[in-house]
């Protein structure tokens, strides 16, 4: 079965095997964004660690759903190849062998590969980053290694882009190249319910919000997935192309009910890292999404990143006492 759609998928911070202390991004030492690369890289050659295939190392809702992407596809007569954008290595492919590591474009993490507040600085800098993972030599593979490698291989093929905003902000050069590397503009659809806007790729940015959560179900960290995989298979009689994607997401859009709004109590990081406290020394091994939505079920409120960045404060806290 001929290949319809080339896939972009973003790893996971979820791994199936515990992570070396040493292959955690957190290690490298400040430096220039170019430096600190290479220092990244020298660690993950140096490292002894055992290797496993990529599609075998990541986990959680996220990428369970990603792998059934290829079997899911082929089954209603629409194949996919999956290649995923990682943070630690740059483009690799499902079958790619990996060392386990900590590595990211999500901000308020500590192995995030820059905590800087603005789009417009985060941009260069994981733009940066992306380039110099993309021509390191630390994945043994003869396949593309950008994304506009992919294309100059398969003009003709719809691609595919699943990401959230700060993983977009690193490719948007690749994409952008990639764009002009497509023998139909058409053929690019980049899914990202957070991302309202990316410079001359916003015309790609296939529209629908978290209202797309009622139709497709899941918890919000995997919408992105859960919309693209629902968009894909119902294209058995059309090529999965933007203008297609865009008059069905519009489609089921309508058909959506508004959001609920919640009338929450906003609190002050203090009361949030108190709150956090004490349910840690009653459960230490509680996970921060539980832990917000039951900040949330009593009717107080926090924002994901914000509660998630306290949550990891208070756990360093905690270890380092």
């Amino acid at each position: 079965m001929p290949i319809a759609a080339n896939v972009i998928v973003t790893c996971t911070k979820r791994k199936t095997v515990a992570v070396p202390e040493g292959l955690k991004l957190r290690c490298v030492r400040r430096a220039p964004i170019e430096k600190k690369s290479a220092l990244w890289c020298k660690r993950l050659v140096a490292s002894r660690a055992d290797s496993i295939p990529a599609r075998q190392l990541y986990s959680g809702d996220h990428w369970s759903i990603a792998r059934s992407m290829e079997s899911v596809t082929t089954s209603h007569g629409n194949s996919v190849r999956l290649w995923i954008a990682s943070a630690g290595y740059g483009l690799i492919s499902m079958d790619s062998l990996l060392k386990p590591y900590s590595a990211t474009f999500s901000r308020d993490h500590p192995d995030s590969i820059s905590q800087k507040t603005t789009n417009d600085n985060c941009a260069s800098v994981y733009q940066l980053w992306w380039a110099s993972m993309t021509q390191s030599n630390i994945v043994h593979s003869s396949g593309p290694r950008t994304i506009k490698e992919i294309v100059a291989d398969s003009p003709n093929t719809p691609l595919l882009v699943i990401a959230s905003e700060n993983y977009l902000l690193a490719l948007e050069k690749d994409l952008q190249a990639s764009l002009l590397q497509l023998n139909d503009s058409d053929l690019l659809s980049v899914f990202s319910a957070g991302c309202k806007s990316l410079k001359r790729l916003t015309g790609h940015l296939v529209p629908y919000d978290a209202r797309m959560q009622h139709a497709v179900g899941g918890a919000l960290r995997s919408l992105n997935m859960r919309v693209a995989l629902m968009a894909l298979v119902s294209c058995r009689r059309s090529r999965p192309t933007y203008s297609v994607f865009r008059k069905k997401l519009a489609y089921l859009m309508r058909a959506q009910p508004e959001l609920t709004k919640f009338d929450r109590r906003p609190i002050a990081d203090a009361e949030v890292r108190q709150f956090i406290l004490r349910e840690l020394n009653k459960d230490s091994a509680a996970r921060h999404t539980p832990l917000l939505r039951k900040l949330r079920d009593n009717g107080r409120a926090c924002e994901q990143k914000r509660f998630t960045r306290l949550f990891r404060e208070v756990q360093e806290q905690i270890n380092v006492s």
